[in-house]
């Protein structure tokens, strides 16, 4: 099975980092970063049981589960260390490559702000069913990542604005 990435939270100094993957919705999987590399728990949070006692849950690292969401944030965290957040003017600074931005357009008309996290939702589940390389990013934006390219789905004044970017 295929795994992707529906939300994942970057471990801060005080915490762990949270992901959540396709077809586990309700379910959080928290990761620390040693050695400047993630390392998935072996423990995870169920939250659709209802028993409080029971929703925490042993993961081991022998099992397919866990080596498949290891390598999901290898592979994210590997993008990340040549990104770096921020932006300047319409470019992202990279390590050796840099984004620049192409485009910009209004991807989905949204008249009332609070229903923004859930159009931006929506959009991350189209890509879901489409089978399409994405990664939840800070407030849920929605990136979707192309051979040389990125779309990048975030909130605007009239709705959802979708940014591409090419490496440069």
């Amino acid at each position: 099975m295929g795994y992707t990435i529906l939300n994942i939270e970057m471990p801060k100094s005080d915490g762990w980092g949270m992901i959540q993957i396709n077809n586990f919705s309700n379910t959080f999987y928290r990761f620390d970063m040693v050695d400047g590399k993630p390392k998935l728990d072996t423990s995870f949070f169920a939250d659709q049981i209802e028993n409080p006692d029971e929703k925490h849950k042993y993961l081991s690292p022998e099992s397919d589960l866990y080596k498949g969401i290891q390598q999901l944030l290898d592979d994210y965290v590997n993008k990340l260390s040549d990104t770096q957040q921020g932006e300047n003017g319409g470019i992202k600074h990279m390590g050796k490559r840099r984004l620049v931005e192409v485009d910009r357009t209004l991807h989905a008309l949204v008249n009332d702000p609070l229903k923004v996290p859930g159009e931006l939702d929506s959009i991350a589940q189209e890509l879901l069913d489409e089978g399409t390389h994405f990664i939840r990013g800070k407030d849920g934006i929605v990136i979707m990542f192309l051979d040389n390219a990125e779309v990048h789905f975030v909130p605007s004044e009239k709705g959802i604005d979708g940014v591409i970017y090419h490496y440069a």
